[in-house]
């Protein structure tokens, strides 16, 4: 089962004005424009209208599956990933849009090819995504859809691939938001083409995103979250916050605040933990197998501390607290033929996790041989240097 975000445009009934002009009247009248307001809050206004035109549609989108872009794209993604899909249809802030949605969910949801099943779980109206009020679309619009997508990436596995995100419906200015928003979270992005057809899914980029930038800046984007009545230069100066910053911040009339862009790459990195690591350390030239079994045990250790049962000075658990080395500790990893020892140092004040070196190990190692070398090289270690490092929760 895969969950398929999509978001859904007024395809649907362009095309059916290509072959009907019935409901081109109350079309007409649904629209959103510049001086009327056309958002889901005037629904029961124009109710009559809007059912006027449901009918018609629906009996001849029914097995029309070039009814639209989105059912075109939704079924095609079917048949990519071959898998039962859970979809998710969001709506621009506009009648015509979550209409759009309710006809598409009566004509895809249960829809079974061979094996796999299509079930629509819900339609979600993103408030403020329109296009007719600038400001309103980067102030609301643009924060309400990144903040649904990361509820909905909740789970989300990148190995496994179980969040897919369909970006050939809505508004075509969002996609470079949508695309970024994807490449961050590795997660499958797909789209139709208009002139091929063809479904195309967008590789993964080799980003490489300074997360600890936002460990470093955290108190100061809390600031810009809220909107700052300065300019950027002189919260610059005042705040201590870099020029490296400067991509995340919007410009207003009366100062500052983080851009959409930046609350994007802020959700993100709550998704990942900060530990220090010395400077040099030996972790950034481990082989891809080894630093991925690191990184898994450092997220284990990460988890356990987190969520202690007693305070850390209490605790008594001869896995996480397995021997101490002065006044640092040492983790118990074993996972099947994954054995590592990881030393390292826990301020339950502030949460803050300093991994001082760690080790390989096979099988039952003694105890004594892992001890009495990571012993011998703390003091050099501790003395030291360190840099903070991110890994994904």
């Amino acid at each position: 089962m895969k969950k398929l975000i999509t978001l859904v445009g007024t395809s649907l009934f362009r095309n059916y004005l290509e072959e009907n002009k019935d409901i081109k009247r109350y079309w007409e009248l649904i629209k959103d424009g510049k001086d009327r307001d056309r958002t889901k809050k005037a629904w029961e206004e124009f109710k009559g209208d809007i059912e006027r035109i449901r009918k018609p549609v629906l009996e001849w989108a029914r097995n029309n599956f070039n009814a639209s872009a989105e059912i075109k794209s939704i079924l095609s993604i079917q048949n990519e990933v071959k898998d039962d899909l859970e979809v998710y249809l969001l709506a621009t802030d506009t009648l015509d849009s979550i209409l759009a949605c309710q006809v598409i969910k009566e004509v895809i949801d249960g829809y079974k090819s061979k094996e796999n099943a299509i079930n629509v779980v819900s339609i979600k109206a993103i408030e403020g995504l329109q296009v007719f009020d600038r400001v309103k679309l980067e102030r609301e619009g643009l924060t309400n859809l990144v903040d649904e997508i990361y509820k909905l990436f909740e789970y989300y596995s990148p190995d496994e691939e179980n969040v897919l995100l369909n970006i050939t419906g809505g508004y075509k200015c969002i996609i470079p938001y949508l695309t970024i928003l994807a490449q961050i979270n590795r997660a499958p992005l797909f789209y139709i083409n208009d002139e091929t057809e063809e479904l195309i899914k967008i590789p993964q980029a080799p980003l490489d995103i300074d997360w600890g930038m936002f460990e470093k800046y955290k108190n100061q984007i809390l600031l810009l979250e809220k909107g700052v009545n300065k300019s950027w230069v002189e919260f610059k100066r005042e705040s201590g916050i870099g020029e490296d910053f400067k991509a995340c911040i919007d410009e207003i009339e009366d100062g500052i605040m983080l851009s959409n862009l930046g609350r994007m790459f802020m959700r993100r990195y709550e998704n990942f933990f900060v530990v220090k690591i010395p400077v040099g350390s030996k972790y950034y030239g481990e082989e891809d197998t080894k630093k991925k079994q690191l990184k898994e045990a450092i997220k284990e250790l990460y988890n356990r501390l987190m969520n202690l049962p007693v305070p850390f000075e209490q605790l008594t658990c001869k896995i996480t607290k397995h021997a101490p080395i002065k006044d640092s500790w040492i983790y118990k990893y074993s996972k099947k033929d994954n054995q590592i020892r990881i030393q390292y140092k826990y301020n339950p004040e502030n949460k803050e996790i300093i991994i001082f070196n760690y080790l390989f190990v096979k099988g039952d190692a003694a105890h004594d041989t892992y001890s009495k070398e990571m012993t011998k090289q703390y003091e050099d270690i501790r003395n030291g240097s360190f840099t903070s490092v991110t890994f994904e929760k």
